[in-house]
């Protein structure tokens, strides 16, 4: 499942890229974890977004604010 707060979409395939997203996270956490640690973790990810019950939460929110001048 993908999407924002009342809105959520279950695909039940795994999403385009998913193989380079985890070369990425096998590089970072390298030093972290073992091999088979990430080897298990690779797995219980594929399956819950095969089966739905994987939530993607990515943050987007923004904010602008603009700083008056001081008068000096």
């Amino acid at each position: 499942r993908f999407g924002s707060p009342g809105f959520q979409s279950n695909t039940g395939r795994l999403p385009d890229g998913q193989d380079l997203e985890w070369q990425m996270l096998e590089h970072d956490l390298s030093g972290s974890l073992s091999s088979l640690e990430l080897s298990r973790y690779q797995a219980l990810d594929r399956q819950a977004w095969l089966d739905g019950s994987r939530v993607l939460w990515v943050p987007t929110f923004y904010a602008i604010g603009i700083k008056k001048p001081e008068n000096t």
